[in-house]
């Protein structure tokens, strides 16, 4: 078999005409629709839900010294190492596997230091929580989120709202912040669709498989247009944008 992850939509259609089974899914992603500052976005949401997101930020903010950003290559081997700590504590304690193999966040650094940042944590003079990010200019993509104590909403600030501020102060128009986490959705990450494509050797294996891949991307289009009834923006501001072919 191969298999085609994250490609385009144009890609994805070349694909399917080449014999390829195409896969629908979705991702919740937040987009910089020219935001001058936070309370810019701010400004776009349902009153209800900009009061939650200040509420969230000043709780997590209050508990900490301080989150700031160091690109790959200012990491110390500690900081490093707090990392992987991190990651592996989450997915222990969601019953995840954790199959980065020790070594993975130290070679990342060598192979991008470039690319790679880390939103810092800080209190106490120690690192207590942090997340890996990849940036480039057309977009910022956030991974392996991880903390040594649960601080109430120190997630959202950490891998959604510092992420949002970034792209904002750097104009960077695309946050991609991890697969799934419906949580997004009200912290202004919508439902964005994703393509991929699969070649599948076995004829009645792979007849099964397109069947399912059918039947499938019908119920992600119906669960993506229930979910943009949940949106947090503003009636009127998801209209305008509708107007203007925005995403």
């Amino acid at each position: 078999s191969i298999h085609w992850l994250f490609c385009g939509a144009d890609e994805q259609r070349e694909l399917a005409a080449a014999g390829y089974t195409p896969r629908a899914s979705f991702q919740y992603h937040w987009r910089n629709h020219g935001y001058a500052d936070f309370d810019g976005f701010l400004g776009e949401l349902t009153s209800r839900r900009r009061k939650q997101v200040r509420k969230e930020r000043a709780r997590a903010q209050a508990a900490i010294d301080g989150l700031d950003w160091v690109a790959g290559g200012d990491l110390k081997a500690a900081e490093i190492a707090a990392l992987d700590g991190f990651y592996r504590r989450t997915t222990f304690e969601h019953g995840g596997f954790d199959y980065l193999r020790p070594g993975f966040f130290e070679r990342l650094v060598e192979l991008a230091p470039g690319r790679v940042e880390i939103a810092r944590v800080r209190r106490g003079g120690e690192m207590i929580a942090g997340a890996l990010f990849l940036e480039t200019p057309k977009a910022l993509y956030g991974r392996y989120w991880g903390c040594s104590e649960a601080i109430e909403f120190l997630h959202f600030e950490t891998t959604c709202y510092a992420g949002i501020d970034r792209c904002i102060a750097r104009q960077i128009p695309l946050f991609e912040a991890g697969a799934q986490g419906q949580h997004k959705l009200l912290r202004g990450f919508l439902p964005a669709p994703t393509y991929s494509a699969h070649w599948i050797r076995h004829p009645g294996l792979r007849q099964a498989i397109q069947t399912f891949c059918r039947e499938e991307a019908i119920a992600v289009a119906a669960g993506m247009d229930e979910l943009a009834q949940a949106s947090p923006f503003r009636a009127e501001v998801l209209a305008a944008r509708r107007g203007a072919g925005a995403g």
